[in-house]
């Protein structure tokens, strides 16, 4: 069992809409109150009364108040984008790891995007059209092939890795017009979002909106 305050804060630590208009003063506490009332009495494992619900809610808009923003402002210094892009996926195998340490990345040009994520199960690499023959002779037939992407690229400065969220700024404005993000790419300073060839544009479009 858990106290009234808590299962409040639970629940609103999952509610990102909730979160943003809370610390905006833009969230009606009686409304939201009874939205989530009877999640609360479910986690606390007793009958609550709404009252109590305000109370606790208006306690974590007043340290909200003090708390840094859930989405800090993010200017970005630059744009820029690379199309005829294709991303392979492999297996990952001893076999497939042993192929990709050993393919010879002077055979992509420098000025090409090559990129490798190796996960739990799979590899999968990000490279220009004209290079993929080259990964292909070399790590064989891929088990997933995607074709006619784009990556779009958003550059800021460096010390913008020491600020939360930044990168959750972008995913939102992206997110908010639905567009599919099929893989990334991330330095310290840069992240590039790959797509498909016609979200191109509107990943742009929504990119901009934070150019210095």
């Amino acid at each position: 069992m858990i106290k009234i305050s808590q299962a409040v804060q639970n629940i609103l630590a999952a509610d990102e809409l909730a979160q943003e208009a809370l610390a905006e003063n833009l969230l009606s506490l009686s409304a939201y109150a009874d939205k989530i009332h009877k999640q609360v009495e479910k986690l606390t494992f007793k009958e609550v009364k709404r009252g109590s619900i305000v109370v606790a809610l208006s306690r974590l808009a007043e340290k909200k108040r003090f708390a840094p923003p859930l989405k800090p402002e993010v200017k970005i210094a630059d744009i820029s984008v690379r199309g005829s892009l294709t991303v392979l996926t492999y297996p990952k195998t001893a076999d497939t790891q042993r192929k990709l340490h050993t393919m010879q990345p002077f055979k992509v040009a420098a000025t090409d995007i090559f990129a490798v994520t190796e996960g739990n199960s799979q590899i999968s690499i990000a490279a220009a059209n004209k290079s993929v023959k080259v990964v292909t002779e070399h790590m064989g037939k891929p088990k997933k092939e995607l074709e006619n992407l784009s990556a779009v690229t958003a550059e800021f400065a460096k010390d913008y890795s020491q600020i939360p969220n930044v990168l959750y700024v972008l995913f939102s404005a992206l997110g908010a017009k639905r567009i599919n993000i099929l893989g990334i790419i991330c330095t310290e300073s840069e992240i590039s979002f790959i797509v498909e060839k016609t979200a191109m544009e509107q990943v742009i479009a929504s990119l901009n909106g934070f150019s210095k």
